[in-house]
């Protein structure tokens, strides 16, 4: 996907954010989760999805 600018184009489109997310941005998001402060969340989803299911 990353190498494909037509897909990328497609799903940017469908994004509230209007692109496609990179790979540091989905570690952020795991980096957040393991935090101590974190440590009292259990059976959350998070969804790290630029907004692709509003």
């Amino acid at each position: 996907m990353r190498d494909d600018a037509e897909l990328r184009a497609g799903l940017s489109q469908q994004t509230a954010l209007g692109r496609v997310g990179e790979p540091a941005e989905i570690a952020d998001a795991v980096v957040a989760l393991v935090a101590p402060g974190m440590r009292w969340v259990t059976g959350e989803r998070l969804e790290v999805s630029g907004g692709v299911l509003l």
